[in-house]
């Protein structure tokens, strides 16, 4: 199942790419994040960069496993994130546009096992939602910031 979700966002490009591609940052907007960091983590944080993600999910703290898989610097940021029951591949797209930028993701799960395919098919609607909260609450977060520059 993949969500695709967009919004103009009123704070320029670099800013917004920071917080997705910062793993300190990442948490002010995705609260489900509890934990994160890197386990390598090249000079330029490009491809082949890992990282562990825990992540609330209801009453379950998960661990998932982290991979940059494609990068652009302050453009484009694709992530894939395993864990035991599902494994999520998000494709991040940032566009600078005169005022601010128009920002793009793409959120694809897929299930390891039955386990999985049950979750996914249980929250198939919750989990669009709870990306469309993480969204509004990016835009939030990088105006502010923006503002305050």
């Amino acid at each position: 199942m993949a969500t695709k979700l967009a919004s103009r966002i009123l704070a320029p490009a670099d800013i917004v790419f920071d917080y997705v591609r910062n793993l300190d940052k990442v948490q002010l907007w995705v609260k489900e994040v509890e934990e994160a960091w890197y386990t390598h983590e090249p000079a330029d944080r490009a491809e082949g960069t890992t990282f562990v993600q825990k992540i609330r999910q209801g009453l379950s703290l998960n661990t998932y496993q982290g991979e940059v898989l494609g990068f652009e610097q302050d453009r484009w940021l694709q992530v894939r994130l395993t864990g035991e029951a599902l494994i999520m591949h998000v494709d991040y797209r940032v566009r600078p546009e005169e005022r601010g930028c128009h920002f793009t993701f793409v959120t694809e799960v897929s299930s390891r096992n039955l386990r999985g395919a049950f979750l996914g098919m249980m929250f198939q609607g919750f989990s669009e939602q709870v990306l469309r909260r993480q969204l509004m609450t990016l835009k939030r977060v990088a105006e502010a910031e923006h503002r305050r520059a």
